[in-house]
């Protein structure tokens, strides 16, 4: 149903439709034709993303290249801007005399700008933009010399390397003498982390911590494992001792053996040499190998005393003149020796236990001396990285100094364009059109729906208090004198396509009589000229073919048109019925079409309003009832005067005629508000002048159209 709609909507505006179809086709190709030409070309810079003076800023995290860690689209966005900076548009301008409509040198900024108004007042423009994804920089110039265009464009490209030279120049220098500040602080640094080394190496007598470290663990090893073998020897020693001394208490010679061995001042000396003898072999044995040759004389040198020692005990023993068995000898050697030995190993095993305090207080010194050495060396260490690497960064600087390059090049020249650019006339005819198509229904729409007029009889449909009848199309015959005289030739015609609507009517209204009588029509409408005089003629010209006998009277007493119709002259007519100035018969007129009598107005007077309240007028249409089979009268607007609310009191039907294209709902709506207040119930409407059908017209084929004259 809306696409129905939408049809109905753009055939009934198929005028306004094709005409701003039409319009904008127009436009469109006179703008083609008139538009001055101009021309486009392009220059295009290859642009890195990252370069390897990039890549040294990064890592140097400098402030002046702050774009190396930015995003492609970032980049790109950026060297856009550059190019189109205002010093490289001034030195563009100057160099190749760029002037205005005005012949004055151009602004950067109208240079810039690109838009339609640049192309229509021949104005140069030029625009920067990336080459789709690609890591291409676009520079294209507009003009209307197509020369110039490609001089443009080429002339900004090579302004923007040498600008991107030159700023790549000034960040090397910056970064050489943020290197050079950097490098000296960095060699002070250095300098004190060597001389804090170097002199925790001579204070704390750490030339190899980790080797002196290793030895001293060893040594305390082997000196542990040494007081061990003593403390055991130690203790095997006293065992044995203890027996050796059971044993030769079963004698009683020993105690006094004994006693004068102990008194002996010679075995005293030898014993104190011994002591002294042990301490330094076990002195020697901390620091020297049991090769060692000091060592091994020292050794000597006890086992030396030791054995004069057991010599003295022989001496002394002998010089007692004692009588000793053999058992009781080798008993008394062996416990002497003993106790040389067991003296000799507490002696080692005091000497061991100090060194062992001794070398575990030197022990449990080297890792605080490690930490800080390991702290210095560190330091050290980093302090001579970072100096080294700046050193590096410092050498390729300057060699980036040397071939200081731009990070854009020209990869494609702008050349002389042979074509133009804009208008293009194709596009311009396709958008001419397309907006036409669109336009077109767009503006038929918005007049439809500003437009609060009947179009068709399916709009009365949806007014509730009013039923309609029928609808008139529009036509160009039927009018004024004619009206009478084409129905005179075909009164009786069944065929007639015309009748028909008329007929359709007619039948509408019987329908509608089922409850009570129709014989007074009153026709009317809310305007003048929507053709209800032109419907009450062809109406009763409509039943008078239907062999009733019909009166046409005409109350429009201000603008009286029933007699035109019928080419009659107004002279008597109704108000001088009313007035009783004349009789019936000498204001009735028959006409041609039998059954169809004419009651035009008559001698109008001024006093409208006395006539159309009178009784006499009431009286009189009661007494043509008897008369007539149906009366049709027709009077004025309903918006004009109230003359039509006070004759439909009288009648028994009202006719609402309403001109389609014409009518406002507003004034429908008004008319029914004022049908109601009158308490007038039975109304039925008729749409007039629809456009719909083709009706033939005599010998002629026109357009459906009102059969109105009003």
């Amino acid at each position: 149903m809306e696409f129905l709609r939408i049809t109905e909507i753009l055939l009934r505006r198929k005028w306004c439709v094709l005409a701003v179809f039409f319009l904008f086709v127009f436009i469109f190709t006179a703008l083609a034709f008139l538009i001055p030409v101009s021309y486009q070309t392009s220059a295009k810079l290859f642009i890195q993303s990252s370069s390897a003076f990039s890549s040294l800023m990064s890592e140097l995290d400098m402030p002046e290249n702050n774009t190396t860690g930015s995003s492609d689209e970032d980049l790109f966005e950026t060297k856009t801007a550059l190019a189109q900076i205002r010093p490289l548009l001034d030195e563009l301008i100057s160099n190749l005399q760029l002037k205005d409509r005005d012949g004055e040198p151009m602004e950067p900024d109208d240079l810039i700008k690109s838009g339609l108004s640049t192309k229509i007042f021949l104005r140069p423009s030029v625009t920067v933009e990336q080459n789709d994804d690609a890591a291409i920089l676009e520079i294209s110039a507009t003009s209307s010399d197509p020369a110039q265009s490609a001089a443009i464009s080429n002339k900004l490209a090579e302004l923007y390397l040498n600008y991107n030279v030159e700023r790549a120049q000034e960040e090397v220098i910056a970064v050489k003498k943020f290197l050079n500040k950097k490098l000296e602080l960095l060699h002070d640094n250095y300098n004190t982390s060597f001389a804090e080394l170097t002199e925790f190496k001579i204070h704390e007598h750490a030339t190899d911590l980790e080797t002196e470290q290793e030895n001293t663990i060893l040594r305390l090893h082997d000196l542990t494992t040494s007081y061990e073998d003593s403390q055991q020897s130690i203790a095997l020693l006293n065992k044995e001792i203890q027996q050796t001394e059971q044993e030769l208490r079963k004698v009683r010679k020993y105690r006094k053996e004994i006693k004068e061995f102990a008194k002996n001042d010679q075995k005293s000396t030898l014993q104190s040499e011994l002591d002294k003898l042990l301490v330094q072999l076990a002195s020697k044995r901390i620091v020297y190998q049991k090769e060692h040759p000091e060592y091994r004389q020292i050794e000597k040198e006890f086992e030396a005393v030791q054995k004069l020692i057991k010599k003295s005990a022989d001496i002394v023993l002998n010089g007692e003149t004692l009588a000793i068995a053999p058992v009781y000898d080798s008993l008394s050697s062996q416990l002497v020796s003993m106790h040389i030995e067991r003296e000799v190993e507490l002696k080692k095993s005091i000497l061991l236990q100090d060194n062992i305090a001794e070398y575990e207080k030197k022990l449990a010194a080297f890792p605080e001396k490690l930490a800080e050495l390991t702290k210095l060396e560190l330091a050290l260490s980093a302090d001579k990285d970072i100096y080294e690497r700046f050193l590096n960064y410092l050498n390729k600087v300057q060699l980036a100094e040397a071939v200081a390059l731009s990070d854009a090049r020209i990869v494609e020249l702008a050349e002389t364009p042979e074509k133009q650019n804009f208008p293009k006339k194709t596009i311009m005819y396709l958008l001419g059109i397309s907006l036409g198509l669109f336009w077109g229904p767009m503006i038929a729409f918005f007049f439809e729906y500003i437009d609060t007029t009947i179009h068709s009889p399916k709009d009365i449909r949806h007014i509730d208090p009013f039923s309609i009848l029928g609808s008139i199309p529009k036509a160009r015959c039927l009018k004024s004198e004619q009206l009478l005289t084409r129905h005179r030739g075909n009164a009786k015609s069944s065929d007639d396509t015309f009748s028909e609507y008329y007929r359709t009517i007619r039948h509408n209204l019987q329908f509608a009589s089922v409850n009570k009588d129709i014989k007074t029509i009153l026709v009317t409408s809310s305007g003048i000229g929507e053709g209800k005089s032109s419907f009450a003629a062809n109406f009763a010209l409509s039943c008078a073919k239907a062999n009733k006998k019909v009166l046409l009277a005409d109350l429009n007493l201000r603008r009286p048109a029933v007699h035109r119709y019928f080419s009659l002259e107004c002279t008597n007519g109704i108000v001088d019925l009313v007035k009783n100035e004349v009789n019936i018969q000498a204001a009735v007129f028959e006409t041609a079409v039998p059954g169809l009598d004419i009651l035009p107005v008559g001698h109008i007077k001024e006093n409208f309003g006395d006539i159309i309240e009178s009784d006499n007028l009431r009286q009189l249409l009661h007494n043509f009832k008897r008369h007539y089979d149906t009366i049709i009268i027709d009077t004025p607007s309903l918006n004009s005067t109230s003359d039509a609310l006070i004759i439909a009191s009288m009648t028994d039907y009202l006719v609402y005629i309403i001109e389609c294209h014409r009518t406002q709902l507003a004034d429908i709506e008004h008319t029914y508000h004022r049908l109601q207040q009158a308490g007038i119930q039975r109304v039925g409407c008729v749409a007039n002048k629809y456009h719909n059908n083709k009706l033939l017209c005599g010998n002629r084929t026109f357009q459906s159209g009102g059969v109105s004259c009003g």
